[in-house]
Parts: C-alpha cells; structure tokens; sequence
C-alpha cells in the first residue's frame, strides 16, 4: 500500500558547504542530509548528482555532479567561506 508523500518524508539537517568544482568555481549553499548520515556518506552514495540550496535564496538549488568535484567543506553559520572568524586588524 502506498503511503501519501508527506508520510514518506525523512527528517532532515541542513548543513552550510563550500564546494569547489574542477573548473575553479565554487558553490556555497546547503545540502539536506538525513539525521543519521554523514557528508561523507552522501558523498560515497550511488547517485550522481547532489542538491545544493543556494546560502543566498531558498528557492534556488543547483545540482551538483559529484564527479566535479574537487573538494566540499562543512561550514558554519556566521563564519565566512574557509571557515575563520573575520578579524579586524589595528
């Protein structure tokens, strides 16, 4: 018996990435893991293609082939993009 759409769904966690791709470009966004997974394991999963929420606009989402990329780093909230803390020097 087939459950309705909603009932399906799995609780999930956003986590900020940066992604740097083959040709230099880099993609800062977040990608929608379940509870109990890794990056790792979304990274080592049989698809091909990942779906990355742009950091700037919910509605946006590129898809990302995993064969491009190069490196992809866990981020967080209000550090900037290689994850140190802005620092004012006097």
């Amino acid at each position: 018996m087939n459950q309705p759409i909603n009932n399906q769904r799995k609780d999930t966690r956003a986590i900020l990435v940066s992604v740097l791709m083959h040709d230099g470009s880099r993609y800062r966004g977040y990608i929608h893991l379940p509870d109990n997974h890794r990056l790792q394991d979304l990274l080592n999963d049989p698809r091909g293609f990942i779906p990355l929420e742009q950091a700037n606009s919910s509605e946006e989402i590129t898809i990302v082939s995993k064969r491009y990329i190069v490196s992809i780093e866990e981020l967080r909230e209000g550090l900037n993009e290689f994850g140190l803390k802005d620092i004012a020097l006097t």
